[in-house]
């Protein structure tokens, strides 16, 4: 990397508000073009900018997350892909207050509701996601 890109980030990062402070003289890490690492800097947060491919993947699976559990929330009412009211093991299903298959609707509402959260905010239904999972 070249010192203007990474001074240009520097500046930015200041810009930003951080409580950490840059002096324009350095790079991200903290070194001067001569190599000397400020003290000041010494504990610096390190300071990550996204890739294309990272930003990629990012999209891929928040488009993932957001997708599968709402087919799979559908797949629950409609018996597309597999009869999942032949999942539910008897002694679940006896222990339950309502029948298997109105179950196996509440957890496809609750599928759908997990995509759509994911798709909105992504922070919370991560892990709301894992949690369900």
């Amino acid at each position: 990397m070249r010192w203007t890109e990474t001074q240009a980030r520097v500046e930015t990062w200041h810009r930003i508000g951080s409580c950490t402070t840059f002096s324009r003289d350095t790079d991200a890490r903290g070194y001067t073009k001569e190599g000397v690492r400020h003290a000041a800097t010494a504990f610096a947060p390190s300071i990550h900018l996204a890739s294309r491919e990272e930003i990629q993947a990012h999209h891929i699976l928040q488009f993932g997350f957001t997708v599968a559990p709402i087919l799979a929330g559908l797949d629950k009412f409609f018996h597309l892909l597999v009869n999942w009211d032949r999942y539910l093991a008897p002694r679940i299903a006896a222990l339950l207050p309502v029948s298997g298959h109105a179950f196996m609707l509440i957890v496809g509402v609750v599928e759908m509701a997990a995509g759509i959260i994911v798709a909105l905010r992504p922070r919370l239904g991560g892990y709301l996601v894992a949690a369900w999972l």
